[in-house]
Protein backbone atom coordinates (compact mmCIF):
# COMPACT_ATOMS: atom_id res chain seq x y z
CA UNK A 1 0.00 0.00 0.00
CA UNK A 2 2.84 2.39 0.81
CA UNK A 3 4.43 1.81 -2.61
CA UNK A 4 1.14 2.58 -4.32
CA UNK A 5 0.84 5.87 -2.40
CA UNK A 6 4.37 6.92 -3.34
CA UNK A 7 4.07 6.00 -7.04
CA UNK A 8 0.56 7.28 -7.71
CA UNK A 9 0.69 10.99 -8.45
CA UNK A 10 -1.91 13.13 -6.77
CA UNK A 11 -4.07 15.57 -8.68
CA UNK A 12 -1.97 18.48 -7.45
CA UNK A 13 1.26 16.78 -8.66
CA UNK A 14 -0.28 16.13 -12.07
CA UNK A 15 -1.56 19.72 -12.29
CA UNK A 16 1.88 21.03 -11.32
CA UNK A 17 3.60 18.83 -13.92
CA UNK A 18 1.17 19.94 -16.65
CA UNK A 19 1.68 23.59 -15.72
CA UNK A 20 5.46 23.11 -15.78
CA UNK A 21 5.38 21.42 -19.20
CA UNK A 22 3.02 24.07 -20.54
CA UNK A 23 5.42 26.82 -19.45
CA UNK A 24 8.32 25.08 -21.19
CA UNK A 25 6.31 24.66 -24.41
CA UNK A 26 5.26 28.32 -24.34
CA UNK A 27 8.85 29.44 -23.71
CA UNK A 28 10.27 27.33 -26.54
CA UNK A 29 7.61 28.37 -29.03
CA UNK A 30 8.22 32.01 -28.09
CA UNK A 31 11.95 31.54 -28.76
CA UNK A 32 11.21 30.06 -32.19
CA UNK A 33 8.78 32.90 -32.94
CA UNK A 34 11.37 35.51 -31.95
CA UNK A 35 14.02 33.83 -34.09
CA UNK A 36 11.76 33.90 -37.14
CA UNK A 37 10.86 37.53 -36.43
CA UNK A 38 14.56 38.50 -36.12
CA UNK A 39 15.21 36.86 -39.48
CA UNK A 40 12.23 38.60 -41.11
CA UNK A 41 13.38 41.99 -39.82
CA UNK A 42 16.90 41.36 -41.11
CA UNK A 43 15.54 40.45 -44.56
CA UNK A 44 13.28 43.51 -44.64
CA UNK A 45 16.24 45.72 -43.74
CA UNK A 46 18.41 44.20 -46.46
CA UNK A 47 15.62 44.47 -49.06
CA UNK A 48 15.10 48.13 -48.08
CA UNK A 49 18.81 48.82 -48.53
CA UNK A 50 18.90 47.15 -51.95
CA UNK A 51 15.72 48.87 -53.18
CA UNK A 52 16.90 52.28 -51.95
CA UNK A 53 20.60 52.25 -52.85
CA UNK A 54 20.92 49.80 -55.74
CA UNK A 55 17.53 49.82 -57.49
CA UNK A 56 17.02 53.52 -56.72
CA UNK A 57 13.40 53.44 -55.57
CA UNK A 58 12.10 56.33 -53.47
CA UNK A 59 10.13 55.85 -50.25
CA UNK A 60 6.72 56.09 -51.93
CA UNK A 61 7.65 53.49 -54.56
CA UNK A 62 8.99 51.14 -51.88
CA UNK A 63 5.86 51.64 -49.76
CA UNK A 64 3.66 50.68 -52.72
CA UNK A 65 5.84 47.62 -53.37
CA UNK A 66 5.53 46.48 -49.74
CA UNK A 67 1.75 47.00 -49.89
CA UNK A 68 1.64 44.73 -52.96
CA UNK A 69 3.88 42.14 -51.31
CA UNK A 70 1.56 42.12 -48.32
CA UNK A 71 -1.23 40.88 -50.63
CA UNK A 72 0.81 37.77 -51.47
CA UNK A 73 2.27 34.87 -49.50
CA UNK A 74 4.56 37.45 -47.88
CA UNK A 75 1.60 38.89 -45.97
CA UNK A 76 2.66 39.67 -42.42
CA UNK A 77 2.47 42.33 -39.76
CA UNK A 78 6.12 43.29 -40.39
CA UNK A 79 5.56 43.79 -44.14
CA UNK A 80 2.40 45.78 -43.39
CA UNK A 81 4.06 48.17 -40.94
CA UNK A 82 7.12 48.53 -43.19
CA UNK A 83 4.84 49.85 -45.94
CA UNK A 84 3.26 52.29 -43.48
CA UNK A 85 6.63 53.43 -42.13
CA UNK A 86 8.02 53.99 -45.63
CA UNK A 87 4.99 56.09 -46.59
CA UNK A 88 4.97 58.19 -43.37
CA UNK A 89 5.84 61.80 -44.09
CA UNK A 90 7.43 63.98 -41.41
CA UNK A 91 4.46 66.01 -40.24
CA UNK A 92 6.52 67.91 -37.66
CA UNK A 93 8.79 69.64 -40.14
CA UNK A 94 6.95 68.98 -43.41
CA UNK A 95 10.36 68.03 -44.76
CA UNK A 96 10.56 64.56 -46.32
CA UNK A 97 9.88 61.17 -44.79
CA UNK A 98 10.34 59.96 -41.23
CA UNK A 99 12.33 56.92 -42.40
CA UNK A 100 15.06 59.19 -43.76
CA UNK A 101 15.53 60.78 -40.33
CA UNK A 102 15.98 57.55 -38.40
CA UNK A 103 19.59 56.92 -37.40
CA UNK A 104 21.18 53.68 -38.59
CA UNK A 105 21.77 52.40 -35.06
CA UNK A 106 20.41 49.51 -33.09
CA UNK A 107 20.40 48.62 -29.46
CA UNK A 108 18.88 46.23 -27.00
CA UNK A 109 16.81 47.11 -23.98
CA UNK A 110 17.74 43.83 -22.34
CA UNK A 111 14.66 41.72 -22.99
CA UNK A 112 16.38 39.79 -25.77
CA UNK A 113 19.77 39.22 -24.15
CA UNK A 114 19.10 35.57 -23.32
CA UNK A 115 17.36 34.80 -26.61
CA UNK A 116 20.35 34.90 -29.01
CA UNK A 117 22.68 32.85 -26.80
CA UNK A 118 20.14 30.20 -25.84
CA UNK A 119 18.87 29.77 -29.39
CA UNK A 120 22.39 29.61 -30.83
CA UNK A 121 23.55 27.08 -28.23
CA UNK A 122 20.44 24.94 -28.74
CA UNK A 123 20.85 24.98 -32.52
CA UNK A 124 24.58 24.26 -32.55
CA UNK A 125 24.34 21.38 -30.06
CA UNK A 126 21.77 19.81 -32.38
CA UNK A 127 23.76 20.60 -35.56
CA UNK A 128 20.99 22.82 -36.89
CA UNK A 129 22.02 25.62 -39.24
CA UNK A 130 20.42 29.02 -38.52
CA UNK A 131 22.34 31.47 -40.75
CA UNK A 132 19.53 34.00 -41.15
CA UNK A 133 18.98 34.14 -37.41
CA UNK A 134 22.72 34.52 -36.73
CA UNK A 135 22.98 37.28 -39.30
CA UNK A 136 20.04 39.08 -37.67
CA UNK A 137 21.48 38.95 -34.16
CA UNK A 138 24.90 39.94 -35.49
CA UNK A 139 23.40 43.34 -36.32
CA UNK A 140 22.44 44.06 -32.67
Amino acid sequence: MLLLCVCMPTDSVVRHAIKWLNNIIIHLSHRVHNGVEYGDMQLIGEVYDILKHIVGLDNEEMAKLFVEWNKTELESYLIEITAKILAKKDDLTDDGYVIDKILDKTGMKGTGKFQPNATTITATTRCILIPLYLSAIDSF
